[in-house]
Protein backbone atom coordinates (compact mmCIF):
# COMPACT_ATOMS: atom_id res chain seq x y z
CA UNK A 1 0.00 0.00 0.00
CA UNK A 2 1.43 3.38 -0.93
CA UNK A 3 1.36 6.57 1.10
CA UNK A 4 -0.73 8.53 -1.41
CA UNK A 5 -2.93 11.52 -0.57
CA UNK A 6 -0.89 12.23 2.57
CA UNK A 7 -1.01 15.67 4.19
CA UNK A 8 1.62 18.18 3.15
CA UNK A 9 1.95 20.40 6.20
CA UNK A 10 5.16 18.73 7.41
CA UNK A 11 8.58 17.62 6.21
CA UNK A 12 9.95 14.08 6.44
CA UNK A 13 13.70 13.63 6.84
CA UNK A 14 15.49 10.34 6.17
CA UNK A 15 19.15 10.00 7.15
CA UNK A 16 21.18 7.38 5.30
CA UNK A 17 24.54 5.77 5.63
CA UNK A 18 26.43 7.26 2.71
CA UNK A 19 23.90 9.35 0.76
CA UNK A 20 23.10 11.98 3.34
CA UNK A 21 19.58 13.33 3.87
CA UNK A 22 16.45 12.84 1.77
CA UNK A 23 13.46 15.10 2.40
CA UNK A 24 9.78 15.10 1.43
CA UNK A 25 7.24 17.91 1.75
CA UNK A 26 4.32 16.11 0.09
CA UNK A 27 3.64 13.50 2.72
CA UNK A 28 6.22 11.07 1.37
CA UNK A 29 5.03 10.70 -2.23
CA UNK A 30 8.33 12.16 -3.45
CA UNK A 31 11.71 12.71 -1.82
CA UNK A 32 14.49 15.08 -2.81
CA UNK A 33 18.14 14.80 -1.97
CA UNK A 34 19.11 17.69 0.30
CA UNK A 35 22.01 19.43 -1.42
CA UNK A 36 24.16 20.85 1.35
CA UNK A 37 26.61 22.44 -1.08
CA UNK A 38 24.56 25.62 -0.75
CA UNK A 39 26.07 25.85 2.74
CA UNK A 40 29.59 24.88 1.77
CA UNK A 41 29.28 21.14 2.33
CA UNK A 42 27.63 18.26 0.52
CA UNK A 43 25.66 15.08 1.04
CA UNK A 44 28.00 12.78 -0.86
CA UNK A 45 29.42 10.03 1.39
CA UNK A 46 27.76 11.53 4.45
CA UNK A 47 26.42 9.25 7.23
CA UNK A 48 23.49 10.59 9.25
CA UNK A 49 22.89 8.82 12.57
CA UNK A 50 20.00 10.73 14.12
CA UNK A 51 17.58 13.67 13.90
CA UNK A 52 16.58 15.44 17.12
CA UNK A 53 13.86 18.07 17.47
CA UNK A 54 14.44 21.11 19.70
CA UNK A 55 11.62 21.22 22.30
CA UNK A 56 11.81 25.03 22.31
CA UNK A 57 11.59 25.41 18.51
CA UNK A 58 9.59 22.77 16.59
CA UNK A 59 11.30 23.54 13.27
CA UNK A 60 14.83 23.44 14.67
CA UNK A 61 16.40 20.05 13.96
CA UNK A 62 19.86 18.75 14.81
CA UNK A 63 21.42 15.96 12.73
CA UNK A 64 24.10 13.71 14.20
CA UNK A 65 26.66 12.85 11.53
CA UNK A 66 29.76 10.76 11.04
CA UNK A 67 33.06 12.31 10.02
CA UNK A 68 34.48 11.88 6.54
CA UNK A 69 36.97 14.64 5.75
CA UNK A 70 38.83 13.88 2.53
CA UNK A 71 39.79 17.47 1.85
CA UNK A 72 37.21 17.57 -0.94
CA UNK A 73 34.31 19.86 -0.04
CA UNK A 74 31.97 17.76 -2.16
CA UNK A 75 32.53 14.68 -0.02
CA UNK A 76 31.30 14.11 3.51
CA UNK A 77 31.75 16.63 6.29
CA UNK A 78 34.35 17.31 8.97
CA UNK A 79 31.57 18.20 11.42
CA UNK A 80 29.65 15.84 13.70
CA UNK A 81 26.61 18.07 14.19
CA UNK A 82 24.53 20.03 11.71
CA UNK A 83 21.36 22.02 12.31
CA UNK A 84 18.39 23.29 10.39
CA UNK A 85 15.99 26.04 11.43
CA UNK A 86 13.45 25.37 8.68
CA UNK A 87 12.51 21.71 9.18
CA UNK A 88 15.42 20.33 7.21
CA UNK A 89 15.34 22.47 4.08
CA UNK A 90 18.73 24.07 4.73
CA UNK A 91 21.52 22.92 7.01
CA UNK A 92 24.62 24.47 8.54
CA UNK A 93 27.39 22.79 10.52
CA UNK A 94 27.73 23.42 14.25
CA UNK A 95 31.29 24.70 14.16
CA UNK A 96 32.09 23.76 17.75
CA UNK A 97 31.82 20.07 16.90
CA UNK A 98 34.71 19.68 14.49
CA UNK A 99 36.23 16.24 13.79
CA UNK A 100 34.04 14.47 16.38
CA UNK A 101 31.60 11.77 15.19
CA UNK A 102 28.19 12.15 16.83
CA UNK A 103 25.56 9.49 17.45
CA UNK A 104 23.04 10.98 19.87
CA UNK A 105 21.73 14.32 21.15
CA UNK A 106 19.24 15.01 23.95
CA UNK A 107 17.84 18.42 24.87
CA UNK A 108 17.29 19.51 28.45
CA UNK A 109 13.58 20.42 28.30
CA UNK A 110 13.88 22.71 31.32
CA UNK A 111 16.75 24.87 30.08
CA UNK A 112 16.79 26.38 26.61
CA UNK A 113 20.17 26.14 24.92
CA UNK A 114 21.40 23.11 26.86
CA UNK A 115 21.82 19.80 25.12
CA UNK A 116 24.02 16.76 25.58
CA UNK A 117 25.90 14.90 22.84
CA UNK A 118 27.06 11.28 22.68
CA UNK A 119 29.90 10.33 20.34
CA UNK A 120 32.05 7.60 18.84
CA UNK A 121 34.59 6.86 20.30
CA UNK A 122 32.31 6.85 23.33
CA UNK A 123 32.24 10.26 24.97
CA UNK A 124 29.73 12.74 26.42
CA UNK A 125 29.60 16.50 25.88
CA UNK A 126 27.32 19.33 26.97
CA UNK A 127 26.58 22.83 25.70
CA UNK A 128 24.77 25.55 27.64
CA UNK A 129 24.77 28.08 24.81
CA UNK A 130 22.97 26.23 21.99
CA UNK A 131 26.17 24.84 20.51
CA UNK A 132 28.43 27.89 20.48
CA UNK A 133 30.81 25.91 22.69
CA UNK A 134 30.95 22.45 24.24
CA UNK A 135 32.45 20.92 27.36
CA UNK A 136 33.48 17.29 27.52
CA UNK A 137 32.04 15.60 30.59
CA UNK A 138 34.36 13.94 33.06
CA UNK A 139 33.63 10.28 32.44
CA UNK A 140 35.95 7.52 31.26
CA UNK A 141 33.88 5.32 29.00
CA UNK A 142 35.17 2.10 27.40
CA UNK A 143 37.52 2.77 24.48
CA UNK A 144 37.42 -0.68 22.88
CA UNK A 145 35.12 -3.68 22.75
CA UNK A 146 34.58 -6.98 21.02
CA UNK A 147 32.48 -7.11 17.89
CA UNK A 148 32.56 -3.49 16.70
CA UNK A 149 35.96 -2.43 18.03
CA UNK A 150 35.12 1.13 19.08
CA UNK A 151 32.12 1.75 21.40
CA UNK A 152 29.58 4.47 20.67
CA UNK A 153 26.88 6.22 22.71
CA UNK A 154 23.52 4.95 21.42
CA UNK A 155 21.17 6.98 23.64
CA UNK A 156 21.10 9.63 26.38
CA UNK A 157 18.00 10.27 28.49
CA UNK A 158 17.05 12.72 31.23
CA UNK A 159 14.65 11.84 34.04
CA UNK A 160 11.21 13.41 33.38
CA UNK A 161 10.93 14.87 36.90
CA UNK A 162 14.55 15.37 37.98
CA UNK A 163 17.06 16.64 35.41
CA UNK A 164 19.97 15.67 37.68
CA UNK A 165 19.28 12.00 36.87
CA UNK A 166 20.54 10.81 33.51
CA UNK A 167 21.27 7.51 31.82
CA UNK A 168 23.20 6.67 28.68
CA UNK A 169 23.68 3.44 26.74
CA UNK A 170 26.80 2.21 24.97
CA UNK A 171 27.13 -0.18 22.09
CA UNK A 172 29.15 -2.03 23.31
CA UNK A 173 29.80 -0.84 26.86
CA UNK A 174 26.74 -1.11 29.11
CA UNK A 175 24.47 1.37 30.86
CA UNK A 176 25.85 4.42 32.69
CA UNK A 177 24.07 6.64 35.23
CA UNK A 178 24.58 10.17 36.50
CA UNK A 179 22.88 11.66 39.55
CA UNK A 180 24.36 15.16 39.16
CA UNK A 181 23.34 16.32 35.67
CA UNK A 182 26.24 14.58 33.96
CA UNK A 183 29.11 15.77 36.11
CA UNK A 184 29.93 12.23 37.28
CA UNK A 185 28.91 8.79 36.00
CA UNK A 186 28.93 5.17 37.10
CA UNK A 187 28.19 1.97 35.24
CA UNK A 188 25.06 0.08 36.27
CA UNK A 189 23.35 -3.07 34.98
CA UNK A 190 26.63 -4.88 34.18
CA UNK A 191 26.55 -7.12 37.27
CA UNK A 192 22.80 -7.76 37.39
CA UNK A 193 21.57 -11.19 38.43
CA UNK A 194 18.40 -10.91 36.30
CA UNK A 195 17.90 -14.20 34.43
CA UNK A 196 18.72 -14.36 30.74
CA UNK A 197 15.68 -14.76 28.47
CA UNK A 198 14.82 -18.31 27.46
CA UNK A 199 15.68 -17.64 23.82
CA UNK A 200 18.94 -15.81 24.48
CA UNK A 201 21.58 -15.86 21.75
CA UNK A 202 24.22 -13.44 23.00
CA UNK A 203 24.43 -14.53 26.65
CA UNK A 204 25.95 -12.49 29.45
CA UNK A 205 28.17 -10.47 27.10
CA UNK A 206 25.06 -9.35 25.26
CA UNK A 207 24.11 -7.26 28.25
CA UNK A 208 26.97 -4.90 27.46
CA UNK A 209 25.56 -4.36 23.97
CA UNK A 210 23.03 -1.68 24.90
CA UNK A 211 21.04 -0.22 22.03
CA UNK A 212 18.68 2.12 23.83
CA UNK A 213 17.61 3.26 27.29
CA UNK A 214 14.66 5.38 28.42
CA UNK A 215 12.43 6.12 31.38
CA UNK A 216 8.98 4.56 31.66
CA UNK A 217 6.08 6.08 33.60
CA UNK A 218 5.08 4.67 36.96
CA UNK A 219 5.46 5.15 40.66
CA UNK A 220 8.39 4.94 40.85
CA UNK A 221 9.57 5.92 37.38
CA UNK A 222 11.26 2.94 35.78
CA UNK A 223 14.19 2.51 33.40
CA UNK A 224 14.12 0.17 30.40
CA UNK A 225 17.18 -0.87 28.40
CA UNK A 226 17.21 -2.66 25.06
CA UNK A 227 19.86 -5.34 24.48
CA UNK A 228 20.13 -7.74 21.51
CA UNK A 229 18.44 -10.59 23.42
CA UNK A 230 15.83 -8.77 25.47
CA UNK A 231 14.75 -5.59 27.20
CA UNK A 232 15.31 -5.25 30.96
CA UNK A 233 13.57 -2.95 33.43
CA UNK A 234 14.74 -1.38 36.70
CA UNK A 235 12.42 0.17 39.30
CA UNK A 236 15.23 1.55 41.48
CA UNK A 237 17.27 3.66 39.04
CA UNK A 238 19.54 0.85 37.97
CA UNK A 239 20.35 -0.94 41.21
CA UNK A 240 18.39 -4.08 40.28
CA UNK A 241 16.88 -5.29 37.01
CA UNK A 242 14.28 -7.75 35.77
CA UNK A 243 13.96 -9.44 32.40
CA UNK A 244 11.02 -8.35 30.26
CA UNK A 245 8.84 -11.14 28.86
CA UNK A 246 8.42 -9.81 25.33
CA UNK A 247 6.58 -11.19 22.30
CA UNK A 248 8.97 -13.14 20.05
CA UNK A 249 7.90 -13.48 16.41
CA UNK A 250 11.42 -14.68 15.54
CA UNK A 251 13.27 -17.63 17.12
CA UNK A 252 16.56 -15.69 16.84
CA UNK A 253 15.18 -12.26 17.76
CA UNK A 254 17.25 -9.10 17.73
CA UNK A 255 15.96 -6.08 19.69
CA UNK A 256 16.84 -2.55 18.66
CA UNK A 257 15.09 0.71 19.61
CA UNK A 258 11.83 1.61 21.31
CA UNK A 259 9.80 4.80 21.75
CA UNK A 260 7.03 5.94 24.07
CA UNK A 261 4.05 7.61 22.44
CA UNK A 262 4.31 11.31 23.22
CA UNK A 263 0.78 11.78 24.52
CA UNK A 264 0.47 8.29 26.05
CA UNK A 265 3.80 7.11 27.52
CA UNK A 266 2.27 3.80 28.60
CA UNK A 267 2.19 2.90 24.89
CA UNK A 268 5.57 1.65 23.67
CA UNK A 269 6.64 0.76 20.14
CA UNK A 270 9.63 -1.57 19.78
CA UNK A 271 11.60 -2.51 16.66
CA UNK A 272 12.90 -6.07 16.31
CA UNK A 273 14.28 -8.31 13.58
CA UNK A 274 15.50 -11.79 12.79
CA UNK A 275 19.17 -10.77 13.16
CA UNK A 276 21.42 -7.73 13.57
CA UNK A 277 20.51 -6.36 10.15
CA UNK A 278 18.53 -9.39 9.15
CA UNK A 279 16.15 -10.15 6.31
CA UNK A 280 12.90 -9.51 8.21
CA UNK A 281 11.58 -7.15 10.85
CA UNK A 282 8.56 -6.70 13.07
CA UNK A 283 6.96 -3.90 15.05
CA UNK A 284 5.91 -4.69 18.62
CA UNK A 285 3.57 -2.61 20.77
CA UNK A 286 2.76 -2.52 24.46
CA UNK A 287 -0.18 -0.48 25.74
CA UNK A 288 0.51 -1.19 29.42
CA UNK A 289 4.07 0.12 29.80
CA UNK A 290 5.80 -3.13 28.93
CA UNK A 291 3.71 -5.66 30.83
CA UNK A 292 2.30 -7.28 27.68
CA UNK A 293 3.16 -7.05 23.99
CA UNK A 294 1.58 -7.61 20.58
CA UNK A 295 2.85 -7.73 17.01
CA UNK A 296 1.55 -4.82 14.91
CA UNK A 297 1.29 -5.76 11.20
CA UNK A 298 3.28 -3.60 8.78
CA UNK A 299 2.34 -3.58 5.08
CA UNK A 300 4.25 -6.01 2.90
CA UNK A 301 7.32 -7.73 4.30
CA UNK A 302 9.76 -5.51 6.22
CA UNK A 303 13.16 -6.29 4.72
CA UNK A 304 15.30 -5.93 7.87
CA UNK A 305 15.21 -5.10 11.55
CA UNK A 306 12.84 -2.23 12.38
CA UNK A 307 15.56 0.18 13.40
CA UNK A 308 14.39 3.72 14.16
CA UNK A 309 11.31 5.84 14.87
CA UNK A 310 10.27 9.47 14.50
CA UNK A 311 7.56 11.45 16.25
CA UNK A 312 6.84 15.12 16.96
CA UNK A 313 4.65 16.88 19.55
CA UNK A 314 2.86 18.75 16.75
CA UNK A 315 0.93 15.54 16.06
CA UNK A 316 1.53 12.64 18.47
CA UNK A 317 -0.56 10.28 16.33
CA UNK A 318 1.78 10.66 13.33
CA UNK A 319 4.67 8.26 13.86
CA UNK A 320 7.27 6.97 11.41
CA UNK A 321 9.24 3.72 11.56
CA UNK A 322 11.98 2.46 9.27
CA UNK A 323 13.97 -0.69 8.66
CA UNK A 324 17.75 -0.64 8.51
CA UNK A 325 17.58 -1.46 4.78
CA UNK A 326 15.40 1.44 3.78
CA UNK A 327 11.69 0.67 4.16
CA UNK A 328 9.72 3.62 5.59
CA UNK A 329 6.32 3.31 7.31
CA UNK A 330 3.86 5.87 8.70
CA UNK A 331 0.82 5.86 10.95
CA UNK A 332 -1.64 8.72 11.35
CA UNK A 333 -3.80 7.06 14.02
CA UNK A 334 -1.28 6.46 16.77
CA UNK A 335 -0.14 3.04 15.58
CA UNK A 336 -3.34 1.13 14.87
CA UNK A 337 -2.78 1.14 11.09
CA UNK A 338 0.31 1.79 8.98
CA UNK A 339 1.15 2.57 5.36
CA UNK A 340 4.42 1.84 3.57
CA UNK A 341 5.96 4.61 1.51
CA UNK A 342 6.77 3.60 -2.07
CA UNK A 343 10.13 5.36 -1.96
CA UNK A 344 12.84 3.05 -0.65
CA UNK A 345 16.28 4.09 0.52
CA UNK A 346 19.77 2.81 1.11
CA UNK A 347 20.80 1.90 4.65
CA UNK A 348 18.82 4.15 7.03
CA UNK A 349 20.06 5.07 10.49
CA UNK A 350 17.76 7.90 11.52
CA UNK A 351 14.46 9.50 10.53
CA UNK A 352 12.57 12.61 11.62
CA UNK A 353 9.65 14.85 10.82
CA UNK A 354 8.79 18.46 11.62
CA UNK A 355 5.99 20.90 10.71
CA UNK A 356 6.55 23.27 7.80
Amino acid sequence: MSASNAPSDYAIMVGTSGTGIWRSTDGGDHFKWVNWRLNGIACNDLVVRRFVIDPFNPRHVIACTAIFDSGNRLLGSPYGLHESFNSGENWIPIIGFHHIECWRVVFDRTRQGRFYVGTRPAGLYVTDNAGSSFRKLDVVLPSSCRGIGIPRVTSIVIHPDNTDIMFCSLEIGGIWRSLDAGESWERVFHDTDAPLPDCNIYGLEGRLDCHFVDFLPGDPVRVMVSTPDSPYISSDLGKTWTTVDIERPFPHQYHREFIKKLDDPDTIFYGVGDDTAGRAGRLLRSKDSGLSWEVIPLPGSPNATVYSFAQHPANPNRIFACTLKGHLYRTEDGGDSWVKHDWEFAEVRGIGWAPL
